[in-house]
């Protein structure tokens, strides 16, 4: 059974210039007395420099968990050879949605830029979509932590991919583990500098114990976890919009 708490925060930047929050998250749990239970978690970050991503996102996040538990019982038997049919299906959903969406309401459907993670784990084994930046962290039965998937910043830092993109497909990050995972974080970028070393590409291990071993008591809130990432001091180190989505098993 899995135990499940995320936010997402507007980051302080953007209160000071008076914007909502463009990030976005989602997780559902789904339990089968026929087959073992499933998690989904899916997070968004919107681009800043799309004024309507903040819709983008909660579109994503949205059909992405739709399309992942729809098709749920092939992701079961998933092999590699079949990631690129799986990536290509959930991210042209998304996309679908996403021009939907801006025929709409009449815009472009660059005004809904945004990146996008989709994380599916299963009693045996996990699978992974990104498109963008930000990063899934998994902690292993034997205790080891490791990225899953990480940030796509492109050639700066400051560069990354949108699933609103014509490149979209070509730039998806597709990861299947194959092994029992007890511990899951998902985050967007505005947590990599607190969370990652960006040199090693390793989890910061002080930045996520006491955050999972949070997760896990048993009245852990969605309410506490956004006062900590609003928090004076993780304002002082990011000034972005700021998601994380914890699981424990």
């Amino acid at each position: 059974m899995w135990k499940v708490v995320g936010a997402s925060v507007t980051g302080s930047g953007h209160v000071r210039t008076g914007r909502a929050c463009d990030d976005a998250s989602l997780f559902a749990i789904v339990r089968d007395c026929s087959v073992d239970g499933a998690l989904f978690i899916a997070v968004s970050d919107g681009a800043g420099s799309a004024p309507l991503s903040r819709l983008g996102s909660k579109c994503s996040v949205q059909t992405g968990i739709a399309v992942a538990k729809s098709v749920e019982r092939s992701l079961r038997t998933v092999h590699e050879a079949d990631l690129d049919v799986v990536a290509s299906h959930v991210i042209s959903r998304i996309q679908l949605e996403l021009c939907h969406l801006a025929r709409t309401v009449d815009e472009p459907l660059q005004s809904f830029a945004c990146t996008v993670i989709l994380v599916v784990i299963f009693d045996t084994h996990g699978l992974v979509l990104q498109v963008g930046d930000g990063a899934v962290v998994a902690e292993d039965a034997d205790g080891s932590t490791y990225l899953l998937s990480r940030p796509d910043h492109g050639e700066y830092l400051n560069e990354t991919s949108f699933v609103t993109s014509s490149d979209a497909l070509m730039k998806v990050q597709k990861v299947l583990c194959r092994q029992p995972l007890r511990r899951v974080a998902a985050l967007t970028d505005g947590l990599e500098r607190l969370a990652l070393n960006m040199q090693t590409w390793e989890p910061h291990q002080p930045f996520f114990e006491p955050l999972f071993h949070f997760a896990g008591r048993p009245h852990a809130s969605t309410a506490e976890l956004a006062a900590f990432l609003n928090s004076e001091r993780v304002n002082g180190l990011t000034d972005d919009d700021k998601t994380l989505v914890l699981a424990i098993r």
